[in-house]
């Protein structure tokens, strides 16, 4: 924005070894207020809102005259597209009296000099938030439709501004936060101040074009697109992000080109790109601890890598992210964190991660090895998809009583996690649901009770495609591996293709259901035909990124799961203890 307007959001190249955070003892005296503001505009179109509002506070003391930082101040403390409730911190972040405090000093500095720009933020800003707070979901709604009716107004009389165009796009999305399409990919229709999912696309791809490079812009079109029925229409956007972002250590930039990856099968892109994003969040913990509401961000980035890992079998990078994830998680500062800020109900569920590896490739031996976390009131999903794994693990080695002792514990671990403990957009009683169906279908399979163990598994598979749309998916192991698998073990060849077939349509390109199409062909070649050349070229460039052999589809399929080789090649090795 303005001399102080925003300029730098074209080109990043703030790192936090080059001063890029916030003011610290080390900060030089001569960073002044456009230097700090650029800074902050960056990390707060990188989603570190508490980042960015430390050097909007350094920009607004030193011009404290400029309504400008405090517009922005009071634009972190509000409501995002991650964030479309802001539950209140009073007196942390985000803050509603922080809020409505600096959107009034901003308002108290407008004057007949300001620009059109600034001055329509600053009033946009106080409609934003209230004093007292809203209550409900619908107090909340009334605030954000009253928001991005303002920006739409303010974009049409600065219409050749980038980064209006990028706050009128995000206020569009808080009114449909992963909802802007059906399950089907179909556009949200208008509804209220919300335009339709169409003219937001519309809009973003406009200004993608008219202001390439802008981080914030290239960020929202991707959350725009990444839902769709054409995710790979961002792919672009997608490559154009790496390079603006490049050289910067603004995590949460680095990583988003991953939300498309995802979806159309790129994973080793995936990986690469979390990885990038989870060096610069280590930065990030080095400067400024892990008490942070941002410590959110860098577990899903952690969350991604592991995901993107495990669908291409690549056990070293899933290893890699889910030990450091669960070391950060159960460490004493992020524990008296969430302790003391109630952020269990947004991290713990991140913790078990690596039980999810485990599983995936089958180091049934290693789970075994495993102890539930010693405080039980704080880590309740880990031991519960502890004693889930356990009872897998035991399943799949053929100790079923054991595995039904663990399904015990399972269930009671399973009934003291709170409702409104989430993994992001999901709940974590809903994904251990899954974990529920999936240990009754692989038990009583083990007991030679195929019948009922394909109802449960079913039963898995149709709560897993129930979930709130998320990135990663919120089941780490699609729940169709673990079926197809099993059906194909006991000769339902022409099911089991059906299901990796239906897989293949949710996970693009994935090593285990193409690996499990050719399976299929050769136990049954009369029903099931060969991989067609597509399919055979997809499957030999994912053996070539992987660093496992993937002979099962699902390690559970004890026919064939001697013949994969679940040890990291010579690619790399990451020790499981």
């Amino acid at each position: 924005m303005y001399e102080l307007e925003m300029a730098a959001a074209h080109a990043p190249r703030w790192t936090l070894d080059a001063a890029g955070l916030g003011p610290t003892a080390d900060t030089n005296d001569d960073d002044g207020a456009q230097a700090w503001f650029e800074r902050g505009v960056q990390w707060m179109y990188a989603f570190n809102h508490e980042e960015a509002i430390t050097c909007f506070k350094a920009s607004a003391e030193a011009a404290p005259l400029a309504p400008e930082p405090r517009i922005l101040i009071s634009y972190c403390h509000g409501v995002n597209y991650n964030n479309p409730s802001c539950e209140d911190a009073p007196t942390s972040f985000p803050s509603n009296a922080e809020a409505v405090r600096f959107a009034e000093e901003a308002l108290a500095l407008v004057n007949d000099t300001t620009s059109p720009k600034v001055a329509g933020l600053a009033k946009a800003m106080r409609t934003r938030c209230a004093l007292p707070g809203p209550t409900n979901e619908s107090g909340r709604m009334t605030l954000n439709e009253a928001f991005a009716r303002e920006m739409h107004a303010l974009q049409e009389v600065v219409p050749a501004d980038a980064d209006l165009k990028c706050l009128y796009a995000e206020s569009i999305m808080v009114l449909k936060p992963w909802d802007l399409y059906d399950k089907a990919g179909r556009p949200r229709e208008a509804q209220g101040a919300f335009p339709g999912t169409a003219k937001l696309q519309a809009l973003l791809t406009a200004s993608v074009q008219e202001f390439p490079g802008h981080v914030g812009l290239l960020h929202m079109f991707i959350h725009c697109m990444e839902m769709s029925a054409n995710p790979a229409d961002a792919d672009g956007p997608a490559q154009d992000l790496v390079k603006a972002a490049a050289g910067s250590d603004l995590a949460h930039l680095l990583h988003m080109p991953a939300h498309i990856w995802i979806q159309t099968g790129q994973y080793a892109q995936v990986v690469e790109a979390s990885r990038r994003a989870c060096a610069a969040n280590r930065k990030i913990v080095h400067a400024r601890g892990v008490a942070l509401f941002y410590s959110a961000y860098r577990y899903h980035d952690l969350h991604m890598q592991i995901y993107g890992a495990c669908m291409m079998a690549s056990r070293a990078h899933a290893m890699e992210a889910a030990l450091e994830l669960r070391t950060d998680a159960m460490s004493d500062a992020t524990k008296a964190f969430m302790a003391d800020k109630g952020m269990c109900s947004a991290l713990e569920a991140f913790s078990p991660m690596v039980l999810h590896v485990f599983i995936r490739f089958g180091d049934w031996e290693a789970i075994l090895r495993e102890v539930p976390a010693s405080d039980q009131s704080i880590y309740r999903v880990y031991n519960a998809t502890l004693s889930y794994a356990r009872g897998i693990a035991f399943a799949a080695l053929g100790k079923t009583v054991e595995a039904e002792n663990e399904r015990a514990d399972f269930r009671a671990a399973a009934a003291l996690v709170p409702s409104e403990w989430t993994l992001f957009n999901n709940t974590a009683k809903d994904i251990l649901a899954v974990a529920d169906c999936m240990l009754d279908g692989e038990i009583e399979y083990r007991k030679g009770n195929y019948d009922q163990a394909f109802a449960s598994l079913r039963q898995a598979v149709e709560l897993d495609d129930g979930f709130v749309y998320d990135e990663p998916w919120p089941w780490m192991v699609p729940t169709r591996h673990a079926l197809a698998s099993l059906l194909l073990e006991q000769g339902h060849a022409a099911e089991a293709r059906t299901v990796f077939v239906e897989d293949l349509s949710k996970n693009k390109g994935n090593i285990w259901s193409l690996s499990g199409l050719e399976l299929c062909a050769e136990r049954a070649p009369d029903i099931c035909p060969p991989l067609d050349s597509i399919q055979r070229k997809t499957l030999e460039r994912c053996r070539s990124e992987a660093d496992t052999s993937v002979r099962a589809p699902c390690l559970c399929m004890l026919s064939e799961a001697k013949s994969s080789s679940m040890a990291a090649t010579t690619k790399g090795c990451c020790s499981s203890t």
